[in-house]
């Protein structure tokens, strides 16, 4: 076919200004991008591969003829990798549009070449290829298609491959439903992939057995979990058949600061310094203690152990304190430093990021220690650990220690609304029982405010506390209690709140209470609720033993049990 008198057919001759003739080797430069080849038939396995044209397909399927392949080239040099390119079999854009016609490219080899005569070549070579399979016959034939075993490739892990020449019979090629349309299965069973989509499968097939390998390993730990999750239930168990509290406790000493992570990332969030700074009682009493007594504090070396966002050190430095050690683990020391240097403290107080477990202080020894490490019904967190390991360390002979004391103390309480409300609603949700609810309810304590209408007896002081002298140890307690009942009434929970005094050595003595007759703070109560309420009268002695001693799961929950009447409870805090 002459490519001169092709071109006059085609497009006027001002179109073809940039066709020189020449003796070099064609140039045939792919239509989708750059790559340049020294003939066509490895340029439309690299089409077919790295750009999934199937140039040949789309030419047949078009109607072939030469205004068709022109046509086409150009189509596909204008759109190809683009939005708007529609290369489906259904539809030929090409075609009816005269503008296709004009080339794209000046000097296009491409539309030079001979493909009728290609096409005639590659059926013959191959008789039994018919003109929709011809396709996987000539990529076969080059070596750009591996056979594939179909059985294998749907049932096995790694494909098998088959011998690469090229079948004595292409025919009857139909499409797999299990594998991509754009791979075919011919009479002998055999999937014919690009190497690309070789190359691929296998990829798959390594991540997927990875994948089954991780799900295999989390399968082996998930059963690890269940065994000691089983060892950790006998324990509770024995626990709860003895009234009293191990001999033992896990303080947090034990912890490595990547088991206790969890817990301080829980402060890095400013929500929470917030809510501490808004409870007035607490940070006011705080500032009134430090500075109402300033000559606890003048010229004094002050560690303040969870500094949070700085605000006890920075009232201890306002009060004349010579230097003060800040103290915490979490990321807010960050803002606590830059909170420092921009009230212009930064000269007395210096922030020190760590756990108090494991800092090293540029001092051996220190004047005082003031923290705010109360938890729920004080105990809770249990940071009294950090505090007393602290103490032990850096407190020197006669130093100080605030708060120096706090008690925690038991009331009984009547609210049958709450109670219902927490309660007895598991008892028919929307027509339907979920007690297994209900009793989750019943096993932990309740952090809420208990209005003080609602109380039935003085409070009985059940723990108390000397921060200065006491050991870890006596966090654990058992004690007796005595509840005065004031008016008859249903008692429907019993309620735990903590009190604190800053004395010891102080000449102005300051003291807070969380008690449900008091100012509310951000602690509130613990609300232990009732399985059963029962009936008191006025003047009964309510009698009742509680134990307290931290989770031997996790130190920084607590487990409380209650003996009260002929109910024997337990509670935990987390």
């Amino acid at each position: 076919m002459d490519s001169d008198s092709s071109a006059s057919d085609i497009a006027s001759e001002d179109n073809y200004n940039d066709w020189v003739e020449t003796d070099e080797i064609p140039q045939f430069q792919c239509v989708a991008c750059t790559r340049v080849f020294s003939s066509m038939p490895p340029l439309l396995s690299h089409c077919l591969e790295s750009h999934s044209i199937d140039i040949l397909l789309l030419w047949n399927t078009a109607g072939k003829g030469f205004y068709n392949f022109v046509g086409l080239i150009n189509y596909l040099r204008r759109h190809a990798g683009g939005a708007a390119m529609d290369t489906s079999l259904e539809n030929a854009p090409w075609l009816d549009n005269d503008s296709y016609l004009t080339p794209v490219l000046g000097g296009d080899q491409i539309l030079c070449w001979d493909v009728e005569s290609y096409y005639l070549s590659t059926t013959k070579d191959n008789p039994g290829c018919t003109e929709s399979n011809y396709t996987v016959a000539n990529q076969l034939a080059t070596g750009n298609l591996i056979s594939v075993d179909q059985t294998a490739l749907i049932n096995t892990s790694l494909p098998a491959v088959m011998d690469n020449s090229v079948p004595s019979s292409v025919t009857g090629t139909t499409t797999l439903t299990t594998t991509p349309s754009s791979l075919t299965t011919d009479s002998k069973g055999l999937v014919h992939l690009t190497k690309s989509q070789y190359h691929d499968l296998l990829h798959k097939v390594k991540s997927s057995q990875d994948k089954i390998k991780s799900l295999e390993s989390q399968l082996l730990l998930s059963l690890q979990d269940m065994g000691t999750m089983r060892s950790v239930a006998k324990e509770m168990l024995d626990l709860g058949r003895s009234s009293r509290p191990p001999t033992g406790r896990r303080t947090l000493s034990v912890l490595s600061a990547s088991e206790d992570e969890a817990y301080f990332e829980s402060y890095a969030h400013y929500s929470i310094h917030e809510e501490m700074l808004k409870d007035s009682v607490r940070t006011e009493t705080y500032r009134d203690f430090i500075y109402g007594n300033p000559d606890l504090f003048e010229g004094k070396v002050v560690l303040d152990v969870g500094c949070g966002t700085g605000i006890l050190s920075m009232f201890a430095a306002r009060a004349g304190a010579a230097r003060v050690y800040a103290i915490d683990q979490s990321d807010i020391v960050y803002e606590a430093m830059e909170i420092v240097r921009e009230n212009g403290l930064d000269d007395v107080v210096e922030v020190i990021h760590g756990r108090v477990e494991d800092v090293t202080l540029p001092v051996d020894r220190v004047d005082m220690i003031i923290s705010e490490w109360m938890g729920y019904f004080l105990l809770y967190e249990s940071m009294l650990d950090s505090v007393l390991f602290a103490r032990d360390k850096w407190l020197r002979p006669g130093g100080l220690i605030y708060p120096d004391r706090c008690t925690i103390n038991l009331t009984a309480i009547s609210n049958s609304e709450s109670h219902s409300g927490r309660v007895a609603f598991w008892d028919d949700v929307y027509g339907f029982k979920m007690s297994c609810m209900a009793r989750r309810v019943l096993r932990e304590g309740s952090v809420c405010t208990a209005s003080p209408d609602n109380v039935l007896a003085a409070a009985s002081v059940v723990a108390d506390f000397n921060i200065a002298t006491m050991g870890p140890q006596e966090a654990n307690f058992e004690s007796e209690f005595n509840l005065v009942i004031d008016r008859a009434a249903v008692c429907t929970c019993i309620v735990g709140y903590f009190d604190v005094f800053f004395a010891g050595g102080a000449s102005k003595k300051f003291s807070f209470s969380t008690g449900p007759a008091s100012q509310s703070t951000h602690w509130k109560q613990v609300v232990f609720m009732l399985p059963t309420p029962f009936a008191v009268k006025e003047g009964e002695v309510l009698c009742g033993v509680i134990s307290c001693h931290t989770d031997p799961r996790d130190p920084r929950a607590i487990v409380l049990e209650l003996k009260v009447r002929e109910l024997k409870l337990k509670y935990i805090l987390q």
